[in-house]
């Protein structure tokens, strides 16, 4: 995945080097744009969402007044200065590899700063929400195969299935009577200690990935509203068992669906890249955009998109989009279930997020 960068300044010749010298060298590793006057910049910048920009002294404040999704990094020509008022600076005269090195390290800052942090236990958890860009994309199929990523590799990992009509138990199995609707009687009850009855109705696959199987009637998803999910999340953050929660949730406009975001490390949305399913995720991420400016812990570069049963032929990306894409998968046929998240899961795009 391209790091977006965007670089502001009044010396052309240096611009055009630096561009010929990112072009060269890093043409896989960075997405730049260049701006040579503040006119309307702000306003492209704010649009855009890059994740850095580099801007000389006199166009921050005016970037950094609409860019609030943007790392803001000073341009400076003094040598040996980390820091100006308050933010952080480069110096624009050292070797371009120099440069770069300082960008992806402030890059690499950022990402673990913007990760929010379950409540609960003193130990991180990150969670990855998968949404479907629109229905029979396989949005459910790329959350379990990325759940048996993490596996593989060695992480331990929780795939939670929120759905109203969503069913773990169809991509992973174990022996066991209780299901998520345990879970949810807990925490309605909202006595003792729920995380110890939500770690023993939990189950684990041969795979080693942690589930839920679904309730016993989808009616009880109901009950899952703003202050019982929040609880969910707090309760899960003290069991010990796993560092992961791979969450497949549906989107809609409610304010769980924006909370859920807000805690989230990722948020995926996936599309196949077909006509219909494109038009109807450009509709959910434009509304996102909207409520962002509402919502202060919405982190917009938080959110990604991904493209999954993607065809060469039939399938197009989004376009003019400021939202990042980490790469796509491609149709796997006549696999079953346990093959096609085998299949999936050794896809190297997930290692982008």
């Amino acid at each position: 995945m391209k790091i977006k960068l965007s670089v502001i300044m009044s010396d052309e010749r240096y611009l055009k080097k630096f561009m010929d010298m990112a072009a060269l060298q890093y043409s896989e590793k960075l997405d730049l744009s260049v701006f040579t006057q503040a006119e309307g910049t702000a306003e492209i910048i704010k649009k855009n969402r890059p994740d850095i920009v580099l801007s000389e002294k006199e166009y921050i404040e005016r970037i950094a007044e609409l860019s609030k999704n943007s790392e803001i990094v000073c341009f400076t020509e003094e040598k040996d200065v980390h820091t100006w008022n308050g933010y952080r600076a480069v110096c624009k005269y050292q070797r371009f590899s120099d440069i770069y090195k300082n960008i992806v390290e402030i890059y690499a800052e950022r990402m673990e700063a913007e990760a929010v942090i379950l409540k609960g236990d003193v130990e991180n958890k990150k969670i990855v929400t998968f949404f479907s860009g629109a229905g029979g994309v396989g949005a459910s199929t790329a959350a379990a195969a990325y759940a048996c990523y993490l596996a593989e590799h060695g992480e331990s990992v929780l795939y939670l299935n929120l759905e109203q009509t969503g069913a773990a138990d169809l991509f992973f199995d174990a022996d066991g009577e209780d299901n998520f609707g345990r879970v949810i009687y807990s925490l309605e009850m909202a006595t003792g200690s729920p995380a110890v009855r939500m770690e023993n109705a939990l189950k684990q696959d041969a795979s080693s990935v942690y589930f839920y199987s679904a309730c016993t009637s989808a009616l009880d998803m109901l009950e899952l509203n703003e202050e019982v999910m929040e609880r969910l999340f707090e309760e899960l953050g003290v069991i010990k068992l796993f560092q992961w929660i791979v969450v497949d949730m549906d989107f809609s406009l409610a304010a769980s669906v924006y909370m859920q975001i807000e805690r989230s490390y990722a948020s995926l949305f996936v599309s196949d890249g077909s006509e219909a399913a494109n038009a109807k995720l450009e509709r959910k991420l434009a509304a996102l955009e909207i409520v962002a400016e509402q919502r202060e812990q919405m982190l917009l570069n938080r959110i990604f998109i991904l493209y999954n049963r993607f065809g060469s032929r039939d399938g197009k990306k989004l376009q003019n989009s400021a939202f990042k894409e980490i790469g796509g998968i491609h149709r796997f046929a006549d696999a079953g279930i346990k093959d096609l998240l085998k299949l999936i899961s050794q896809n190297e795009v997930f290692g982008e997020i």
